[in-house]
């Protein structure tokens, strides 16, 4: 979830809210929401809306996202996208605002975390006084991460932010937030779709040793984020699905503005290589090492057969 000041009058800021939400096209879960209802609430933990309906979203399905565009990519492995967008007007006071969305569940396939089929997810932002005073817009991913990743094939992602007011960003594994729960009646907070949305302080999902919020897919070398970048790198070596939570900090003069955390499925496969770099050659050693024998000649040709 972003925010994207807009402008202000006698008072009260106009913002752009968007939330992105992703599904499992191959899961049998539900489809996004038509509506999504959200809350607002102040950080005194009052309500100031709750059910403010954003309009159906517009979906797509990611089938260009491929950590190695050389591979094939299996039938079995698909992500929708849903964007949700709305105008909403606060005005300034002395507390934060917090915009929350909740909804479960999880696929049960995920590997990472205990009791995926139970949790869903939060997402959420909040507006601090400072941020509303210096009519500040939250920092937004620049792109999405792939859909697949090859196992036992080096990853290597982009996954900076940009921020339209120039403010400095950082960038942290963290473990998501947990949001609603599998039942359709009982306490508000677990149920599929809480309303009103529950307040903060969250609980984060739990995560199946030896995973941790640091090292959430393991790897050797295991995944990791660059800080000041936000380059993900390494290399997965276990199948399977798994749960990230990805932390972008805004800081304006060394001062703290804003926290946002993409919760994002990566899909670890089995990758079939298609690419086949050869040259035509006398013998090939180990580590596809290729001699070429010439004795006496000036020009060498060097023949290309790879496919």
């Amino acid at each position: 979830m972003s925010y994207e000041f807009i402008s202000t009058s006698n008072g009260i800021n106009k913002y752009r809210i968007t939330i992105r939400v992703f599904r499992d096209c191959q899961s049998q879960g539900a489809d996004f929401d038509q509506p999504a209802g959200i809350s607002i609430a102040t950080s005194e933990g009052s309500y100031i809306k709750t059910n403010e309906n954003f309009s159906n979203p517009t979906k797509s399905e990611l089938t260009k996202l491929f950590s190695n565009p050389w591979l094939v990519l299996p039938p079995n492995v698909c992500v929708q996208e849903g964007v949700y967008t709305k105008i909403i007007d606060l005005p300034v006071i002395n507390l934060s605002y917090y915009i929350i969305y909740q909804r479960c569940c999880r696929n049960n396939s995920i590997f990472n975390i205990m009791n995926p089929g139970d949790v869903g997810a939060t997402y959420y932002t909040e507006i601090t006084p400072l941020a509303q005073q210096l009519q500040n817009s939250s920092p937004t991913f620049k792109t999405i991460p792939p859909i697949a990743v090859c196992g036992n094939f080096s990853l290597q992602f982009d996954h900076s932010g940009f921020d339209k007011d120039g403010d400095s960003l950082a960038y942290y594994f963290v473990a998501p937030i947990i949001g609603g729960g599998p039942n359709s009646f009982g306490n508000n907070c677990d149920l599929t779709s809480p309303s009103p949305d529950c307040l903060p302080p969250y609980d984060s999902v739990t995560y199946r040793p030896p995973f941790t919020s640091r090292f959430p897919m393991g790897g050797s070398p295991a995944i990791s984020i660059d800080s000041k970048t936000g380059l993900l790198t390494g290399l997965p070596n276990a199948i399977g699905q798994f749960v990230v939570g990805v932390r972008i900090d805004e800081y304006r003069n060394g001062v703290l503005l804003s926290s946002s955390i993409r919760d994002f499925q990566f899909n670890v496969i089995t990758c079939e290589n298609t690419l086949n770099a050869r040259m035509q050659s006398d013998s090939v050693q180990t580590n596809d090492r290729f001699i070429l024998n010439s004795c006496g000649d000036l020009t060498v040709n060097l023949i290309n057969q790879s496919t």
